[in-house]
């Protein structure tokens, strides 16, 4: 089970997932210092972004979506004393049209719910909500994982008009002040670009 007590995991999460919405600019309660995260992931294919303390691991991985479309993996790791470990892996895929319309609140239920199966996930939380105007939709699983990497578990899906992301986060081991400030960091950071205006206009 998790060492620390899951009301302040949850809480810790769910600081962190809403403050990648829009409503969370708004934010007046006090936050703990974070990190300083110098690198960031932007590639041009993706419509979203995230940072790290240092560079992650990243690998193209085009020739395994059987398209042409630019996809990466991601995979960052850190670990605190000997115990405790932090872990996020993302892909951030292009997409075309016709998958976008594929892509839909039930098949992110379906997706969710066999993420939660295939990992062994004790559910606390999920949503699914569409957002029209920005032309996206977010699902989010937190839950905790138990066995020999018991702790929090995150799993995320952003879809926008022209690229997916999906962001697997686990904190495994006991209590660490350290991890709780870098995962809020992280998820923080973790959002999407800001539209360029069209040249048209």
């Amino acid at each position: 089970m998790i060492h620390k007590p899951l009301h302040i995991f949850v809480a810790i999460a769910l600081l962190a997932l809403s403050a990648t919405s829009a409503s969370a600019q708004t934010r007046t309660k006090e936050t703990p210092i974070l990190p300083t995260l110098t690198y960031t992931y932007d590639q041009e294919f993706c419509d979203f972004k995230i940072q790290f303390p240092t560079p992650p691991e990243l690998e193209d991985i085009t020739s395994f979506t059987g398209t042409d479309l630019p996809a990466t993996s991601i995979s960052f790791l850190k670990t605190f004393d000997l115990d405790k470990a932090l872990r996020v892996n993302a892909n951030c895929k292009a997409i075309t049209k016709d998958v976008r319309n594929y892509i839909t609140q039930t098949s992110l239920d379906q997706e969710l719910a066999a993420i939660e199966k295939d990992n062994k996930i004790d559910v606390i939380r999920t949503s699914n909500k569409g957002y029209p105007k920005r032309r996206l939709r977010i699902a989010t699983l937190v839950g905790e994982r138990e066995g020999k990497d018991d702790g929090m578990y995150i799993y995320q899906v952003w879809v926008s008009d022209t690229s997916i992301f999906t962001l697997e986060v686990e904190v495994v081991g006991p209590e660490h002040e350290d991890v709780d400030k870098m995962l809020i960091a992280i998820l923080k950071s973790f959002g999407e670009k800001e539209k360029m205006p069209s040249k048209n206009l």
